[in-house]
C-alpha cells in the first residue's frame, strides 16, 4: 500500500513545470515501478502488482544516451556514485555478492542515501540502473563468473562516465573501428607446422632453406621451422616449438617474434604454394 502511495505522490506532485513520458517514467522508477508506453498511454506497475496509467499529450522522444553524467548529477553526486561503483567492482572482484537479488539490494540502499531532487540527477541515475540491468538482469539468480564479468566491465563504464575531471578522456567508443595493428618490421621465427614424412610440402621447405628464398631469409635474420603436428622431445614432451605457436592444428604457417615467440600471424597453408607466396605472406608483416 505504501509503494502505491509513494508512487502516486510522485505522479502529482507539482515538482517539475512541464509532464513529458520522460519525466513521469523517471518519477515512477523512483517509486521502484516498471513502465511501458503504447502512444500517448503509459502504464506502470508498482511492486504490489496494482497497475497506473496516465495520458499524455505529446509523446516525447527517448533522450540520447548520457556519455559523462557530472553535468546531470553535479560533481559532487557524480564522485559519491563513481565511489559506488568502483566499490561494487572490487567487492564483485573479491567474490561478494553471491546472487542478483543480492546486489540489487546493495545498489537500491546506497544509491538511497545519495540526494536526487533535480529531474537530471533522477534521469541520470535511472539510467544508470538501466545499464545495470541490461548486464545482469532484475531475475534473482546467481551471479555467476559470466555475468560478474558483465557486471564489472558495466561498472568500470559507469565509474569513468561519472568523472567531473575536465582532462579525463572520454570512454572508449564500443561502435569505433579497431585500429590496424602497427607492424614493426623486423626479424622472424617462421614455424610450418605439417607432415614432415612423406611430406606434400617438401619442395617448398626445400626452396625456404635453398636458393633464392633460403637467401633472402638468411640475410633477413629470418629462421625457419618444419615441425610434425606430433613432434615430442626424446623424454616424450611436447616440442617446444608447438608450444610456441601453441597448436597442432596443421598444416599452418606462423610468424613470431624472435624473442618472446609472440604469436605476429598465422594462416592456413596449402601444398601447392610457392616459396614466392610464403616471401610474400613474410614481407606483409614486417619480414
Amino acid at each position: 500500500m505504501r509503494s502505491i502511495f509513494f508512487a502516486l505522490l510522485l505522479l502529482v506532485a507539482p515538482a517539475f513545470a512541464e509532464e513529458t513520458p520522460e519525466r513521469i517514467r523517471y518519477r515512477w522508477e523512483l517509486a521502484a515501478a516498471t513502465w511501458s508506453q503504447d502512444g500517448n498511454t503509459i502504464t506502470a506497475i508498482v511492486p504490489s502488482g496494482t497497475a497506473l496509467t496516465v495520458t499524455v499529450d505529446t509523446v516525447a522522444p527517448e533522450p540520447p544516451p548520457v556519455v559523462n553524467w557530472c553535468a546531470a548529477l553535479g560533481p559532487d553526486r557524480a564522485a559519491k556514485i563513481r565511489e559506488i561503483w568502483r566499490a561494487h567492482a572490487a567487492l564483485l572482484d573479491a567474490g561478494q555478492f553471491s546472487s542478483v537479488g543480492i546486489y540489487w539490494r546493495v545498489v537500491d540502499e546506497q544509491l538511497a542515501l545519495v540526494p536526487l531532487e533535480q529531474f537530471d540527477a533522477i534521469a541520470a541515475v535511472g539510467a544508470m540502473r538501466k545499464r545495470l540491468e541490461a548486464a545482469i538482469g532484475r531475475d534473482d539468480k546467481p551471479l555467476d563468473v559470466a555475468l560478474r564479468g558483465d557486471l564489472v566491465a558495466t561498472l568500470g563504464d559507469l565509474a569513468a562516465e561519472c568523472s567531473c575531471d575536465p582532462n579525463a578522456p572520454p570512454p572508449p567508443d564500443p561502435n569505433a573501428p579497431t585500429p590496424d595493428p602497427v607492424i614493426v618490421p623486423g626479424e622472424r621465427v617462421i614455424v610450418l607446422v605439417a607432415e614432415s614424412e612423406n611430406s606434400p610440402f617438401a619442395a617448398l621447405v626445400n626452396d625456404l632453406r635453398t636458393g633464392a628464398a633460403g637467401s633472402y631469409l638468411n640475410t633477413h635474420g629470418h629462421r625457419f621451422y618444419l615441425v610434425d603436428p606430433d613432434s615430442r622431445t626424446a623424454d616424450g614432451a611436447p616440442d617446444p616449438v608447438l608450444e610456441w605457436v601453441g597448436s597442432t592444428d596443421s598444416p599452418r604457417l606462423y610468424l613470431l617474434e624472435p624473442k618472446d615467440k609472440r604469436p605476429i600471424a598465422w594462416r592456413e597453408i596449402s601444398s601447392d604454394e610457392t616459396a614466392d607466396d610464403v616471401l610474400e605472406f613474410i614481407k606483409a608483416h614486417g619480414g
